[in-house]
């Protein structure tokens, strides 16, 4: 491992092997959680509910595609948030479930998305219930995750057989990536833990079967779209 300083406790190492690149040590569970006590009293703060129309309208453009591509009509928003992405599903004719840790804001989507179903609960938790899901949306999730392959295997496994994944992450990788990575403004520990590329995120979902192709993006992010291997 290559470490760079950072500052106080924290540092970042990247993986000889794969490049990934993270905080260490890892965030514990109460630093975690006091700052996500805090996460959606920010959103608020800032009138992040005002541009739901936006997101909405956003969301309602990349499922409408991934619901071309699935065989199903079972949507899962892992992360989701406010639950713009359930209530575009849900205006798309899917069954919308969204999950998330942050029980303020899933408040927030029960009041004004009485259309999804809405669980607070993480994505391991869920994968426990042996339900499955044709569609499975997580945006900028990853990157906050301290346990990135007991996530990735948790996403696998709540797919149905040949169901779609899109993710969204920060690409370490991208040629427009700032030079000086502390000057990147994806770089903000403890929010961010995580730095992904496409060649390192293909390869940790490969492995729990779930194949990998990308869309070209000028911004330095990643855009993935999965399917899972048709097990007869």
């Amino acid at each position: 491992m290559q470490s760079l300083d950072w500052r106080e406790d924290l540092q970042f190492q990247q993986c000889r092997d794969c490049s990934l690149l993270f905080v260490a040590p890892k965030p514990d569970g109460d630093r975690l959680s006091e700052f996500y006590h805090t996460y959606y009293s920010q959103f608020v703060s800032k009138g992040y509910l005002r541009k739901k129309d936006k997101k909405i309208k956003r969301a309602a453009r990349r499922i409408k595609k991934l619901s071309g591509l699935a065989r199903g009509k079972t949507f899962l928003d892992v992360g989701c948030n406010q639950g713009f992405a359930v209530e575009a599903a849900h205006r798309l004719g899917l069954q919308g479930t969204g999950i998330d840790i942050d029980s303020g804001a899933l408040e927030t989507a029960h009041q004004h998305f009485p259309g999804g179903e809405f669980l607070n609960m993480d994505i391991s938790s869920l994968a426990k219930s042996s339900r499955k899901f044709h569609i499975v949306f997580c945006t900028e999730v990853i990157e906050h995750v301290p346990d990135v392959r007991g996530f990735a295997e948790a996403l696998s496994l709540v797919l149905e057989n040949s169901g779609v994944l899109f993710l969204t992450t920060p690409d370490f990788g991208h040629f427009r990536r700032p030079r000086d990575f502390l000057e990147w403004n994806e770089v903000k520990p403890i929010e961010h833990i995580r730095w992904f590329s496409k060649s390192n995120i293909r390869r940790l979902f490969n492995s729990y079967g779930v194949e990998s192709s990308f869309k070209l993006n000028t911004k330095p992010g990643i855009k993935m779209f999965g399917r899972k291997a048709l097990i007869k």
